[in-house]
């Protein structure tokens, strides 16, 4: 069947749909057919957007989630509300669609599919609508941690944690590989949770925010698991190469330590890059203690006298 063909018979089975989605003007039926309706706006929503028409898709699923809902099938509205938003090209719109759609998963029971269509949606207007994609990452996570099934979904905190970095929005960034630590420690899987406390570290470390970095870094260590883990270990060589206030230091250090290449790929470019950032500023986050500088290259730039 070729477009044109299919556009016909989408539209035959809009017009359709449409006759049975409203009470005729005679009385012969007194209010909606949604039970015989809702069948044919999915089928013209599937013909729309083989034919090239998503927008018209988009308003066929729309219509579908509506009678979907007025036969309280909850779920499958929730998931035709879903395909409009993958066919809505107005961001504004499309993160409306998502919000409203998560909410009837969670309506429906299900709280950890609402999360999983958040970070859908999110990571869908990531390039369009950073703002908006924050607000559906934070909803994302809230709805998977009031699923109590955190542990079974770190994508969607890393999902979160790569659109953050990438916005460059540094405090949200922590805070999402912080909570992803937690989800993981509390599934017992450890190594996955010492990685986090470890990309946390880094992404303070090279936001310039040594305070930040330096109470995530003591925080971290009080959980058993992590103190004792090999992150922790690169962690302290890598705050110490921080503290010297040598790029050169933190570069050999970042290489020699192979830790920090099993992190997601969006922070092992932020700690092979630390180098370059302001090392100084950093280091004046850190205690007073670990400022001390060793490396003759740093001795060479002056640093040692800067700092005393």
């Amino acid at each position: 069947m070729d477009f044109s063909s299919k556009l016909a018979e989408a539209q035959r089975a809009h017009k359709e749909a449409s006759k049975l989605s409203a009470p005729t003007f005679l009385g012969i039926r007194m209010k909606a057919d949604w039970s015989s309706a809702t069948p044919l706006w999915e089928k013209a929503a599937l013909l729309f957007r083989q034919a090239g028409a998503p927008e018209r898709a988009a308003e066929c699923w729309l219509s579908a989630s509506q009678g979907h809902k007025a036969q309280d099938s909850i779920w499958h509205a929730a998931k035709a509300l879903e395909k409009a938003a993958e066919l809505d090209t107005a961001s504004d719109q499309a993160y409306t669609l998502y919000v409203d759609c998560a909410n009837l998963y969670v309506e429906a029971g299900r709280p950890q599919t609402a999360a999983e269509a958040a970070s859908r949606g999110a990571c869908r207007l990531s390039e369009t609508d950073a703002a908006k994609s924050s607000k559906l990452h934070g909803l994302a996570i809230k709805w998977l941690e009031e699923s109590g099934k955190e542990g079974q979904s770190p994508d969607i905190y890393r999902q979160a944690a790569l659109h953050a970095v990438r916005s460059q929005q540094w405090a949200d960034a922590i805070k999402v590989e912080l909570g992803l630590a937690l989800s993981a420690y509390n599934a017992r899987a450890y190594n996955a949770a010492c990685k986090a406390y470890l990309a946390a570290i880094v992404i303070g470390l090279y936001c310039e925010d040594g305070k930040t970095a330096w109470s995530t870094y003591q925080d971290a260590l009080a959980v058993p698991e992590f103190a004792s883990s090999d992150q922790a270990f690169a962690a302290q060589d890598l705050v110490q190469a921080v503290a010297s206030g040598s790029g050169s230091v933190i570069e050999a250090c970042v290489a020699k330590n192979p830790c920090f290449g099993f992190l997601d790929n969006c922070i092992v470019r932020l700690a092979k890059k630390m180098g370059a950032t302001d090392v100084r500023k950093t280091a004046q986050g850190l205690p007073k203690s670990l400022r001390q500088v060793t490396s003759q290259d740093c001795a060479d730039e002056g640093f040692f006298e800067d700092l005393t």
